[in-house]
């Protein structure tokens, strides 16, 4: 094994120190794919002159200064005038396209992610006669992969899995499913959209008392609605044909049941589901009926 430290035999100098990650661009930043492939350039001499031809490569990947190598990846690289450019990551994804080559069971991104100060070495024509090339290389953050450790927005259009603690300030809004430790957090339905607030109807077969219909919203996060905030949702166009229960009373015995409907139907052949309005009524709170969970 050869160790070089100067130019006189054969010399690495980077063109660019920091890696970069490609993207896959459609014009929405919350679809982007990443690709997990990371350009390294740089500069291979012989005795000052530039290297043409194909050389193999073993590039290497360490936890600051640790001997063990995190992940490792061998290419054969295409050297021309001395310049040369890498992908690393190529022989993790597509075996294929790295002929020549091996890679580490260990994907390059899982590394990358749980590393703490990653460096980066390389080693040309590994084996009996290879040559390791001293002063490793540190991998350094992009600017905007600095700015995103403390964006000012986050949109991610598939699946987010925070595997810590999470901390907001604001409001978060979901589009697709919210669940937290197994637990269903988002709406049901798209009503935050059509009314301005995430409602629905706990429809239960057998009924609920009063009592258990709140318990029945609790139990998705939720709480029963108020008299108040059905009348706003049916103001804005919430439709139901189920009698549930609210969070009002009239007194300890006494709840609110109702729900809300746009079109006066009474009086219609199939029997009808009501007036126009929230069709309110009283009813103890041990009778048994669905409920309006708001959220």
């Amino acid at each position: 094994m050869k160790v070089v430290r100067g130019r006189s035999a054969v010399l690495l100098a980077l063109l660019a120190t920091l890696p970069a990650v490609s993207t896959l661009a459609d014009s929405d930043p919350a679809t982007d794919d990443v690709v997990n492939l990371f350009p390294y350039t740089g500069i291979l001499e012989k005795d000052g002159a530039g290297v043409s031809g194909v050389v193999v490569m073993r590039f290497s990947l360490y936890d600051a200064l640790g001997t063990a190598p995190l992940w490792f990846e061998t290419q054969s690289v295409d050297v021309y005038r001395g310049r040369f450019t890498a992908l690393l990551g190529l022989c993790d994804r597509t075996p294929a396209a790295c002929p020549g080559g091996d890679a580490d069971p260990v994907a390059i991104d899982d590394v990358i992610q749980f590393a703490d100060d990653l460096q980066l070495g390389i080693v040309l024509n590994p084996g009996p006669s290879e040559v390791v090339l001293q002063n490793r290389k540190r991998f350094l953050p992009v600017p905007y992969a600095v700015w995103t450790r403390a964006a000012s927005s986050l949109q991610v259009a598939r699946d987010l899995a925070v595997g810590g603690n999470s901390s907001f300030t604001g409001d978060v809004t979901a589009a697709g499913r919210l669940v937290v430790r197994g637990v269903e957090l988002s709406c049901p339905n798209d009503t935050p959209t059509r009314h301005g607030q995430c409602w629905w109807l706990h429809y239960a077969t057998a009924g609920l008392t009063h009592s258990q219909a709140a318990q029945a919203c609790a139990a998705q996060h939720a709480r029963l609605c108020t008299v108040a905030e059905m009348s706003s949702l049916q103001s804005a166009g919430a439709e139901e044909c189920t009698y549930g229960w609210f969070a009002d009373r009239v007194d300890s015995g006494t709840m609110y049941i109702g729900f809300p409907i746009q079109t006066a139907t009474a009086n219609s052949a199939s029997g009808g589901c009501g007036y126009g309005g929230l069709n309110l009524q009283t009813r103890p709170a041990n009778s048994l009926h669905s409920a309006y969970c708001c959220r």
